[in-house]
């Protein structure tokens, strides 16, 4: 399984940070909103979905079997339990 993040319509009102990187690069705390949700899910196939010209940078994603994330924001216990549970072709949506 791959983690794709996506900046979605988030990414300007982060500028101007996210002008030099998509926001799951930006850091919080110690860890990047990538980092942490790696090892929250125990994914290290990362890829993003970012504005085109960051795209070259950063890969784009390449497998079939993806999870697609918003991340630039923290999950409860609740929420990351629900995401670990989803099926193939199943979204979770707040």
């Amino acid at each position: 399984m791959q983690l794709v993040f996506s900046d979605a319509q988030y990414w300007e009102e982060f500028l101007p940070l996210t002008f030099t990187k998509p926001t799951a690069e930006m850091r919080c705390g110690i860890l990047t909103f990538s980092e942490r949700w790696q090892k929250l899910l125990e994914i290290s196939d990362v890829t993003f979905i970012t504005e085109d010209y960051l795209q070259e940078k950063f890969p784009k994603p390449e497998k079939v079997e993806s999870l697609f994330l918003v991340p630039n924001f923290l999950p409860s216990e609740t929420v990351l339990n629900q995401i670990k549970e989803l099926k193939l072709g199943e979204a979770l949506v707040y």
